[in-house]
């Protein structure tokens, strides 16, 4: 019981600090996320130029 209790609360404090983290470096997980959606958009393009040449 004991360990699972550790557990428990190792689970909702890292849950707690990671929320926390979202929270404080949201707009910047928005930029890498557009980033990360334009880097996609790029690549597709590139292949979808080499697919069509």
């Amino acid at each position: 019981m004991i360990i699972r209790e550790k557990k428990t609360f190792i689970f909702q404090s890292f849950v707690s600090v990671h929320h926390q983290y979202v929270v404080d470096h949201l707009d910047t997980e928005i930029q890498l996320q557009n980033l990360q959606l334009l880097f996609v958009k790029i690549m597709f393009t590139f292949i979808g130029r080499d697919g069509t040449d």
